[in-house]
């Protein structure tokens, strides 16, 4: 539990005609990360040649192609928006739909006739397009109508004829003056002019004889000008634009029923096309998982990291799907090797808390894997920096809805709910400790004095800064221990002396200089000289193996200590805030009958505020102490994640049939 999990490098050798069934079964069992052929060992790789490319592995991408189109009109066009609340506290679940089991040539069949079944949707989709491009146009055209409606003409009018041009367009009605201005000065009485103002723009419509028009048409495309241009239509432009709202009207229609058709054909289709494309993007990976195999005319070679676990089950798998045709030679790497994956071996309740730990850095396989010492302390943190039970009352009841919600859907968001949840119990414990309950709501406003109260930090804020203190001390010595477990195992001597252990002369030392300082305690002389001793001795090591930096050592060492009083800090602003969100409620209700509400509102949303903010500090400050003071100590990370070969299904399953 303490390391990650140990692992073990696995040759497997496969009879030729065993293969596609072998690792079909690596593939759904998931308990191997395969290493490329080019990373094999040396005497081993050098008999043996690269797995060609299957030709078949270029249909799959055709047939992925063909599939993700109907897909992607399913989805142009959702349904609606969603709700994201409801798909937090009640996501849609789907169960996995079988897809028969069969060669790969079978499952194409499937998808060929699963396509032929849904070309509707592509029909519908082009469709679609094209009804919103009219709707688009229609619109235009309808706000040029409307404007036009303001003066009142045959719209056959229009146009170029042989004699006479009649044009309309929109002005800025900054610059209408200068356009109708230059109009009538360049054409004289050969030109008609109606012009009316529209908010910001003017409308014009201009009738020239056919001599003029390219001095009309030039000055009507000039900077400020937006030519109106119609299709052939006849009557008064409310006759037009009544006719255009019908049209409008019946194109919407005709879009809300192909889009009721696409709904219904999604809920036809969605889950099989969606589990089709899982099984073959499945089957093309085990296609590609060849070309990084080692072959030989009649064995094929497949060497990968495999868990301690897990041995077992990879031996009992191989010899079903092979029918003992097969070998398997097992080393163990080198603990030091950095290609060595890291794949972590925690008790289910711990496991949630290794999202913590990843965010950090994964540990190298020959590093402690602090999660198990991360995650109570994670939570004894959080829980003394928010200290109110009533806000973790709160907190433990998001999260448990969360994960009862997007939590069975989601291994990220089961996690964080998890964490959250024991984050609102902890919070809880320590609130009812501290006194908190949404500040001192029992005692401001029903005179009760809540029970199993230690320690108020409020009333008490030497006390809790002595605690946070301690709390300090003992963490940052736990990452000194583990660091020196660490060096002393991997035989670091000189590290475990002068990293690690002249701290553990100096602390004590130091300890007992200040007692005798500040008058903590009487201190005999023998100890007296001891602790000088021991200062002198350790303070002496530290420059002689850092030099001058080893000031910043003893002053870096003093502020991670002094970081931890943010648990304080944070405590005292939780309480504090609280205190005042309550005064303030009470000096508005104590106003007057009628300010009832806006006191319930003050607090409400107060306390909504205050419960967001100072969890989140919480949150945040905790983590920071574990991966700064902490982590700091002991822990690197960079190790490389474990990636087994697996079939990762969210909407397929194996089964006899369709």
């Amino acid at each position: 539990m303490f390391y990650p999990a140990r692992m073990y490098r696995v040759t497997l050798g496969i009879d030729n005609t065993r293969r596609s069934a072998a690792i079909e079964a690596l593939h759904e069992k998931g308990m191997l990360e395969v290493i490329p052929l080019r990373e094999f060992n040396p005497p081993l790789r050098d008999h043996l040649e690269a797995g060609e490319r299957d030709l078949l592995a270029d249909r799959c991408a055709e047939y992925r192609v063909r599939l993700d189109r109907v897909l992607e009109a399913l989805y142009e066009f959702p349904p609606g928006p969603g709700n994201f609340l409801k798909e937090l506290v009640s996501p849609r679940e789907h169960e996995k739909y079988p897809v028969a089991k069969g060669t790969l040539a079978d499952l194409l069949e499937q998808i060929d006739s699963a396509l032929t079944n849904t070309e509707r949707i592509l029909a519908i989709r082009a469709s679609l397009g094209e009804i919103n491009e009219r709707l688009e146009e229609s619109s235009r055209v309808r706000s040029d109508l409307g404007l036009l409606c303001l003066i009142p003409f045959d719209l056959s009018a229009l146009g170029e004829s042989r004699f006479l041009s009649v044009y309309a367009a929109t002005v800025d009605a900054g610059t209408a003056g200068g356009v109708i201005g230059r109009l009538a000065e360049t054409c004289g009485d050969d030109i008609y002019i109606d012009s009316r103002e529209s908010g910001d723009v003017v409308v014009l419509v201009v009738a020239c004889i056919s001599g003029q028009k390219e001095s009309v048409r030039t000055i009507l495309q000039s900077p400020g000008v937006t030519p109106i241009r119609l299709e052939t239509r006849l009557g008064l432009p409310e006759e037009a634009l009544k006719a255009m709202d019908e049209e409008i009207s019946k194109l919407k229609a005709e879009r809300d029923s192909l889009r009721e058709e696409l709904a219904a054909l999604r809920r036809e289709h969605e889950m099989y096309l969606l589990a089709l494309r899982e099984e073959l993007l499945i089957r093309r990976e085990e296609l590609d998982l060849v070309t990084r195999c080692g072959m030989t005319r009649e064995v094929t070679v497949i060497q990968g990291f495999v868990p301690a676990g897990a041995l077992g089950k990879i031996g009992e798998g191989m010899e079903k799907a092979t029918e003992g045709h097969h070998f398997v030679s097992v080393e163990e790497p080198d603990p030091e090797d950095p290609s060595v994956p890291v794949h972590y071996e925690n008790p289910p309740f711990l496991a949630p808390f290794e999202y913590l730990t990843t965010m950090f850095a994964r540990p190298r396989y020959d590093e402690i894997d602090p999660t198990p010492f991360v995650a109570p302390i994670f939570l004894i943190f959080f829980g003394l920096m928010l200290g109110d039970a009533g806000y973790g009352a709160l907190i433990a009841l998001v999260g448990y809805v969360i994960y009862r919600g997007a939590g069975r859907v989601s291994t990220t968001m089961r996690d964080l709910s998890y964490i959250l949840t024991l984050c609102g119990i902890s919070a809880i414990l320590f609130g009812a400790i501290q006194g908190g309950w949404f500040g001192d709501v029992p005692q401001r406003f029903f005179g009760i004095t809540p029970p199993f109260i230690l320690i108020e930090p409020l009333r008490d804020p030497i006390a809790f800064f002595q605690i946070s203190l301690i709390l300090g001390i003992v963490h940052i010595n736990l990452g000194l221990l583990l660091a020196l477990y660490q060096n002393f195992k991997k035989k670091r001597y000189r590290a475990c002396i002068f990293d690690q252990g002249i701290w553990y002369i100096l602390q004590p030392s130091a300890g007992v200089l200040l007692a005798e300082f500040f008058g903590w305690a009487p201190i005999p002389q023998w100890l007296h000289f001891l602790a000088l001793a021991g200062a002198a001795l350790s303070i002496a090591m530290i420059f002689y193996t850092r030099g001058p930096m080893g000031f910043f050592s003893l002053t870096g060492f003093l502020g991670d200590w002094l970081s931890y009083v943010r648990i304080l800090a944070l405590a005292l602003a939780t309480g504090g805030i609280a205190m005042t969100v309550n005064i303030l409620a009470q000096i508005v209700g104590n106003a007057g009958p009628l300010l009832l509400v806006p006191a319930v509102i003050v607090f409400l949303g107060g306390q909504a505020f205050n419960v967001v903010i100072q969890t989140l500090g919480g949150v945040i400050h905790a983590i920071r102490l574990q991966y700064i003071e902490f982590f700091g100590k002991f822990y690197q990370g960079g190790g490389k994640p474990f990636v087994p070969f697996r079939a990762e299904r969210v909407y397929s399953g194996r089964g006899d049939g369709q």
